[in-house]
């Protein structure tokens, strides 16, 4: 039993691990392409 839960935490901190690389990348993504609006406007 303790086994198997060690497992599903262990899943699951990889699984949050995974998500919160992915919202790193998307807010560097998104900080992007706010720059390139912002220099866009500012033409």
């Amino acid at each position: 039993m303790s086994q198997s839960n060690s497992n599903y935490i262990t899943y699951w901190k990889q699984r949050l691990d995974q998500q919160q690389k992915q919202n790193e990348s998307l807010a560097k993504q998104a900080h992007q392409d706010l720059k390139i609006i912002v220099s866009y406007l500012n033409d």
